[in-house]
């Protein structure tokens, strides 16, 4: 067994394969930021070919009719990922997922960047859409094992910069670098690069906690004076696999996760369209309308943090997605009746509201999805983060169906109401996870 007291400095840690104590201290936080950097450069793996797509479809005379049929069958790849290694993550640890596909992602960025024909870009984009999607489930279920129910939703207000923090750094990256090395393929040496160094990060400094740990966890955390002695024996792995397998005949686990197919398609669209509904709806040029998407991004970033802690401070769950919700829908229903052409200003003022408003919806519902999880099976979290990006695809695959042809039929004033009373039905969706509206007293 190794126990905190046991090591010798700091990284002694790293002797053992896992851990079988709860870390603390600044050991609690390395790991914590371990995980954040490492979700941060899945998002970059995923977002990198955004950048660079006119070189490419420069290159193999393609159009976005070849990209938007490509990303459906990423979508299809994403999903099965997030099922098969979600369940690999419960039964063999966090860090095998982890590490291996951070391998895996390394080798795809430099075959991309020695393709040759738009068929093997297609396949390499469709093994990437199954690994990174394959890395998710356990990045956040690693997030999960580090942090007791008390500031947990802080952490995955954490963990979701790491999606701006992506996005960021793709598109910073690619500006930054391309009037240095003109083209698509040093986009991909770069993010080789990036993914080699932190698949070595994860090797030398990420650790798992045991099993034994892991189910441990949710005990303690449901005690105010907090965490219990450690149990007494090692689950037995076959029970625990098909002790975690519940989640799956829960429905009220997939009707929760429907909250992420709701976000999914106001979130992504947002990054996808909104810039464009700018340019079409309100007559503004390509740069001002990035300049107040990003209004969004940079306030989103902000409220992120501050509602993950304003969430553990006042231990709502239910009532903090709910009611980010709500007001997000309520902000795309007022974008919707604008006028057309209307003042920048405003429309600013607009954007900065809804950034404000959606980082309320994310970290709480992540913190009560974990807890939901834990109330079925103690190795059932991977699998629910598993579920949730299912639905989270599913809505993607709406989104790029719908809006085409509802801005064709209806115009852009429709979709983005169409956006407000999605995001309504977040605030339905969210009352079926387990767990009260209001703190218990106890």
């Amino acid at each position: 067994m190794n126990e905190p007291e046991k090591a010798n400095g700091f990284f002694a840690y790293r002797q053992y394969r896992e851990l079988d104590f709860v870390p603390t201290g600044g050991l609690r936080w390395l790991l914590i930021f371990v995980v954040i950097w490492i979700f941060c450069v899945e998002q970059l793996e995923r977002l990198k070919i955004g950048s660079v797509l006119p070189y490419i479809f420069d290159e193999f005379s393609v159009g976005l009719r070849d990209w938007g049929n490509l990303g459906m069958m990423g979508a299809v790849a994403s999903s099965i990922g997030a099922i098969i290694m979600s369940n690999l993550a419960e039964r063999f640890g966090r860090y095998l997922c982890i590490v291996y596909s951070l391998l895996a992602m390394t080798c795809i960025s430099i075959a991309m960047a020695l393709a040759e024909s738009w068929l093997v870009i297609s396949i390499l984009y469709v093994v990437a859409s199954f690994v990174i999607s394959s890395a998710g489930p356990a990045t956040h279920a690693a997030l999960r094992d580090l942090t007791p129910r008390l500031g947990r939703a802080f952490a995955f207000g954490l963990l979701s910069m790491g999606i701006t923090g992506g996005a960021l750094l793709s598109t910073s990256t690619a500006a930054l670098t391309i009037p240095i090395w003109p083209g698509w393929r040093p986009q991909f040496w770069l993010a080789a690069v990036v993914g080699a160094f932190t698949f070595l990060l994860a090797l030398l400094f990420y650790r798992d906690l045991s099993a034994r740990v892991r189910a441990q966890i949710v005990q303690g955390t449901r005690a105010t004076t907090g965490l219990q002695p450690l149990l007494a024996e090692q689950s037995n792995p076959a029970k625990a696999h098909r002790d975690g397998l519940k989640i799956y005949r829960d429905w009220r686990t997939w009707v929760l996760c429907t909250s992420m197919l709701f976000w999914a398609i106001t979130y992504v669209g947002v990054a996808m369209y909104v810039p464009l509904f700018l340019v079409q709806e309100h007559g503004m040029g390509v740069a001002a309308a990035a300049n107040l998407t990003a209004v969004f991004f940079v306030v989103f970033t902000v409220s992120l943090l501050g509602s993950g802690w304003l969430s553990d401070r006042l231990g709502l769950r239910k009532i903090m997605t709910a009611s980010g919700g709500v007001a997000t829908g309520i902000g795309f229903v007022v974008l919707g009746l604008l006028p057309q052409g209307t003042n920048p200003l405003a429309l600013g003022s607009l954007f900065a509201y809804l950034g404000f408003t959606a980082g309320f919806i994310y970290p709480a519902f992540c913190a009560l999805l974990s807890e939901h999880a834990e109330d079925i099976s103690p190795y059932a979290v991977a699998r629910a983060f598993g579920i949730m990006n299912v639905v989270s695809q599913l809505g993607i695959l709406v989104l790029n169906f719908a809006v085409p042809w509802v801005r064709e039929s209806y115009g852009w004033q429709t979709w983005m109401l169409t956006s407000g009373v999605l995001c309504l039905g977040i605030a339905a969706s969210i009352s079926f996870g387990r767990g009260p509206w209001l703190r218990v007293s106890t």
